[in-house]
């Protein structure tokens, strides 16, 4: 009896890009509590969009690198099948 085991990579991947999205989201918020609407709600929505998109391109590398990583094991399994 065989028993396969893939092995994807850990989620940990570099996600500054992400979180500093998310900071400006933050600091927009609390210049609207400052009082400081105009600016504050500009601020947020720029940091909604930037992180929608660094979002997406984070989930995306992450789901190739996992791709990858499961085809090398697959192409590692059966070189060693054969």
């Amino acid at each position: 009896m065989m028993t396969v085991v893939w092995a994807l990579p850990g989620w940990a991947g570099d996600d500054r890009k992400v979180k500093a999205a998310t900071g400006q989201v933050e600091s927009g918020a609390k210049k609207v509590g400052q009082g400081k609407i105009g600016e504050g709600v500009e601020q947020t929505a720029k940091g909604i969009g930037n992180t929608v998109v660094e979002g997406a391109k984070f989930s995306g590398n992450k789901l190739k690198e996992g791709a990858t990583s499961f085809g090398q094991s697959v192409k590692t399994f059966f070189s060693r099948l054969f």
